[in-house]
Parts: C-alpha cells; sequence; structure tokens
C-alpha cells in the first residue's frame, strides 16, 4: 500500500490527490483532471465536487486522523503507547520452505513468522535466496533448517478447460487421461449433455476424480438409504417429535407435504423421509403419551415467551413440554410458532 501510495505522488504530485486516487482509482482521477483543463491548479480541493461521495470523504478523514495522532491531547484524545517493535534478525533462506516448517524448527508459532514477512502471502520461502526474518536469538537454530525437504505445493484436484469448437467429453477424457464419468460427476453434467463454445468445465486429475467418485457413491448410498415412511399423527404428535424421530426435519417434512404452518391434527396422514434404521425404531417406540387426565392442545407463541414460561403458564414441566414437542432446552422459538401444550380436562 505504501508503495502504491509513493507512485501515486510521484503521478500528481500532491499527497491529497494521491488519497483520492488511492481510493477510487488513479484512472478516474486522471480522467477528472483532464475534464477540469485549467481549472485545474494541483489540489485535491479542485477535483472535490467531482469525485465519488466516498473519496470526498476519505481524504478529509485520512487528513483528521494524521491530525489526532500528531496531537491527540488538543482534540481530546489519550492514545496508548506504541507497541516497541520486535527485535529480530535475518537468516539466509537458500531454498523453498513453508513457513509451518519453519517455525516448528526454530520452535516459534507460524503467525510470529507471517506477522515478521508480510511479504510472503502464501507462507512459502521463494526458491534462490531469501533472507526471512526472525525472533532475535534464533538465527543460531538456521543450520537445523538444512535438514527440511524442500516444499513442494500441492497439486490441484481440477484443472478448468475452456470449451472450443470441435470438443466432445470423451475428446477431453483422452486427452486428459479421465474418464468420461469423471468429468460428468464433477460438472454435474450428463454424457449426452452438449457443450457451449466457451463453456468452462473442470477437469478432475487422478486425485480429483478418486475425490468425485466417493462423493458421489457417499450420495447414492444416502439416496438410497432414506425411505417415505407415511404416519398418521397420534395424540400428543407435534411436528418436531416426528422430525427428530424420524431423523428428519421440520421444513422438510412441511414441504414435502405441502404444509402451511407447522400444527398438525389428528387422524393427518404424513409423508417423512426416513432411513430404515430410523423408522423401524420409531415404530418401537411410539408417540409420546400424554397422562391419563390430560389433553394436548396448542399455543401460539408470542413475543417474549420462552419455553420456561409457556410450560409454566400451563402448569406444565418444562421437560413434559420439550418432549411433546422433540425440542431441546436450548432450542429457538419464534413469535408465532405453535407448539403442543398439555391442556387440563
Amino acid at each position: 500500500a505504501i508503495k502504491y501510495l509513493r507512485e501515486l505522488h510521484r503521478i500528481f504530485g500532491d499527497w491529497t490527490t494521491a488519497l483520492a486516487a488511492y481510493n477510487c482509482g488513479e484512472n478516474l482521477v486522471l480522467r477528472l483532471i483532464k475534464r477540469q483543463g485549467i481549472n485545474y491548479l494541483d489540489d485535491f480541493w479542485d477535483l472535490y465536487q467531482r469525485l465519488p461521495e466516498q473519496t470526498r470523504r476519505y481524504v478529509p478523514k485520512f487528513i483528521a486522523v494524521l491530525n489526532i495522532v500528531k496531537q491527540p491531547e488538543k482534540f481530546g484524545f489519550e492514545l496508548p503507547e506504541p507497541e516497541k517493535p520486535p527485535e529480530v534478525e535475518e537468516i539466509e533462506i537458500t531454498k523453498r520452505l513453508h513457513l509451518k516448517d519453519i517455525a516448528r524448527v526454530l520452535g516459534v508459532g507460524q503467525d510470529v513468522l507471517v506477522g515478521l514477512n508480510p511479504e510472503l502471502r502464501r507462507k512459502v520461502v521463494p526458491s534462490g535466496g531469501y533472507n526471512l526474518k526472525v525472533p532475535r536469538g534464533k538465527g543460531k537454530l538456521a543450520s537445523a533448517l538444512d535438514s527440511l525437504p524442500e516444499y513442494k505445493p500441492p497439486q490441484p484436484r481440477y484443472v478448468v478447460h475452456r470449451i472450443r469448437q470441435g470438443d466432445t467429453l470423451s475428446g477431453l477424457a483422452r486427452r486428459y487421461r479421465v474418464k468420461v464419468a469423471d468429468i460428468c460427476r464433477v460438472n454435474r453434467i450428463r454424457p449426452n449433455s452438449i457443450l457451449r463454445i466457451g463453456q468452462k468445465l473442470r477437469i478432475p486429475n487422478r486425485r480429483g476424480a478418486r475425490k468425485a467418485r466417493r462423493r458421489g457413491r457417499s450420495a447414492k448410498a444416502v439416496k438410497k438409504a432414506r425411505r417415505f415412511v407415511e404416519v398418521v399423527v397420534k395424540p400428543g404428535d407435534s411436528m418436531w417429535g416426528l422430525a427428530r424421530r424420524y431423523g428428519s426435519d421440520v421444513d422438510t417434512i412441511k414441504r414435502l407435504n405441502g404444509l402451511r404452518d407447522y400444527s398438525l391434527r389428528v387422524g393427518q396422514k404424513l409423508r417423512i423421509p426416513s432411513s430404515g434404521r430410523q423408522a423401524a425404531a420409531a415404530e418401537r417406540h411410539g408417540p409420546s403419551k400424554p397422562g391419563s387426565s390430560e389433553s394436548v392442545g396448542t399455543y401460539s407463541v408470542q413475543p417474549g415467551d420462552t419455553l420456561f414460561s409457556i410450560a409454566k403458564r400451563h402448569g406444565m414441566k418444562l421437560q413434559r413440554l420439550l418432549d411433546l414437542n422433540g425440542l431441546e432446552e436450548n432450542s429457538a422459538i419464534r413469535p408465532g410458532q405453535v407448539i403442543r401444550v398439555e391442556r387440563k380436562d
């Protein structure tokens, strides 16, 4: 950022104009100066009215911060003492190494080396010789770095191919030595899909193809394992309880059955997605049963309600309310939500 600001200052010859160009772009400022013609006097304020509103505010704010830092007491500020810069020394690295490996050998945190060498954006020391800043006293361990193997970046799982005239899936598969099915799986297309000129396809290498196949097998297994069960709503059932019992969620049940809200009625039939194992377990345990002297009603949650306050209002134990609605103690409720409560006969 400082290098760029210096370059802008060399272009415009004025720090305020350089700041404006830093904020909104040098090309925009140059165009505005060209339009100003003889009315431009090498100053930000000559361009002020034509600049974007954000830039018009940015430069004065920057100047204000500089003045506050120079004289904080004058403006009613009390600034903390600046931290002393860390004591560092430099060691010469002659091969490509990752900061993580260097940090391990030197016995410091990787974040320490990242902070001292922010120019290494990929956290990798380039090959060909580099002076790395390290905390003072750690340079004596530099010789131990010679035993580290040179860092080799991981190969990308995919390459991006832009479709050209004459390209086909089978031709791409032969060129990149992968299977058509792998290309289709990664890009979610079918073998007979029409390719458009200019379209971008991800072509997996062997590592990416293996991962795509595993993901595809996993998705098929999940799809195969899930089935729909038909449930007849019984007294004490709630949308949340059924969702928890069958390993589903309330929004899926609501959408699948075309319901407007989460309320249910006794005798209503619902289709619920569930694995065979969960369905069998649900049939064994059955729905929560209300007490012999109680029946189940509904209550619409009001603003400010909590599960505890609702249970107290209806003379219920909190755990009973949770069981009745398939909720946990930390479950969130929202105004307008309909929940099951006990209604004394």
